[in-house]
């Protein structure tokens, strides 16, 4: 029989985390709004926080379980609502004459 007197080297260890490796640490919101949509088919909850980075406003559209989150920080919100309620107020309207039929302001590439 043969003996080793020698410990067995090492690999020096990983790092140990207390989370999924893909997934980002969690920063604490304080709500400062909530309020809640029910329609038949879906709930939208729109809710305004703030954290480290400034305040924003999230809005949760959830349907059947699913969630979908829109996040949209203070500098651009005020643009946000000037062009959703330019979309709204001409539903059920025909196309304007903004570019590719979208309304004025919207830049072609969707965003």
């Amino acid at each position: 029989m043969i003996s080793n007197t020698q410990p067995a080297a090492r690999s020096p260890q990983r790092p140990q985390f207390n989370r999924p490796f893909n997934e980002r640490p969690r920063v604490q919101d304080e709500v400062l709004d909530k309020r809640t949509i029910e329609t038949p088919r879906k709930r939208f909850t729109i809710t305004r926080r703030k954290n480290g980075a400034g305040e924003f406003v999230r809005i949760v559209e959830e349907r059947g379980g699913v969630f979908n989150t829109i996040i949209i920080p203070d500098d651009s919100a005020k643009e946000v609502l000037e062009h959703l309620q330019s979309l709204v107020a001409e539903l059920g309207q025909p196309a304007s004459d903004g570019i590719n039929g979208r309304p004025d302001g919207w830049n072609g590439d969707g965003m």
